[in-house]
């Protein structure tokens, strides 16, 4: 059945589907952001701007937490130096960012066919297991922040929908664990230190990614609660963990203004934060898709 489809979905028809739904999903973010945003007036918003030069600091150092750490995981599972991955790794960042989730896992599955001196079967498993295991670190972190917000009466700034999805999460997560747990031969090819030391990683790079993200919103709301930093800390992780949406830094800001006033923020100044966040962000994908994706094909799998 998993074999049919596969092949089903590799159709050129259903290869098509995704691309339209994809972009038709950007398009509907992006009217429903612009008439947010039109709402709040589009001069007040550029008067909002953050006027601190370490927001922008923190804005670009946030952006290379992802790449770094995975840098980190696959010298550890590949040897490979950080000088010779973090490209790809950019790329592949930008990719599942910008285009469709696990894009990125694909062009990085090709540059290690070729520069990686381990099998096929290996190098597949091995992106795999990272990618459980970033999962699980990012439920963990995700459900501890829901549940902090349970307790604290904080889940009901969420709308309806979201707060569906966040208790389904919260419910869903044992589950996950356990399944992974019972069947850790069959799921997982990972040996037990391995598996920890990378759980380890991602658990730390996504620490510090809720830190530079907590530290940006301070600088520019610095009276906000911590329940309130949290709640939005954990709305950016469950829109962050929904699967195959391209471009959820844009869903996120769309979600973001839409609780603003549950949350006491001042809406110009927040959707300032968001939208020059999330920009920077596109730039920033942009920079690295003509940098790097401009190379010709033979040298963009061997860089």
């Amino acid at each position: 059945m998993f074999e049919r489809a596969k092949a089903v979905l590799a159709m050129p028809a259903m290869v098509r589907l995704r691309s339209w739904a994809s972009h038709a999903f950007v398009i509907a973010v992006l009217l429903y952001l612009a008439w947010q945003l039109q709402q709040i007036g589009w001069s007040d918003i550029w008067s909002a701007r953050p006027a601190s030069p370490l927001f922008y600091i923190l804005v670009l150092v946030g952006y290379f937490i992802l790449p770094v750490g995975d840098a980190l995981i696959y010298r550890r599972l590949w040897g490979a130096s950080l000088k010779s991955s973090l490209p790809v790794l950019l790329r592949k960042r930008v990719l599942n960012a910008a285009f469709i989730g696990y894009s990125g896992e694909l062009l990085l599955m090709l540059w290690a066919r070729r520069n990686v001196a381990l099998d096929e079967r290996q190098l597949a498993h091995n992106i795999k297991d990272t990618n459980i295991l970033s999962a699980a670190a990012s439920g963990v972190i995700c459900a501890a922040m829901l549940l902090f917000l349970l307790l604290q009466g904080g889940m009901a700034a969420f709308s309806g929908s979201t707060a569906l999805y966040a208790s389904g999460f919260l419910l869903t997560l044992p589950a996950f664990v356990s399944l992974i747990l019972a069947r850790w031969g069959k799921v997982m090819r990972l040996d037990g230190p391995t598996a920890v030391a990378i759980f380890i990683i991602h658990s730390l790079r996504l620490l510090a990614g809720q830190v530079v993200l907590i530290l940006q919103w301070w600088l520019v709301f610095p009276a906000a609660s911590f329940n309130t930093l949290t709640l939005l800390l954990a709305l950016q992780m469950v829109i962050g963990r929904l699967p195959l949406l391209p471009n959820r830094d844009l869903l996120f800001v769309g979600m973001g203004i839409s609780v603003s006033h549950s949350l006491a923020l001042p809406e110009a100044s927040f959707a300032s934060v968001l939208v020059t966040s999330s920009a920077l962000q596109q730039i920033f994908h942009l920079l690295i898709y003509l940098l790097t994706f401009s190379k010709p094909a033979s040298r963009l799998a061997a860089a």
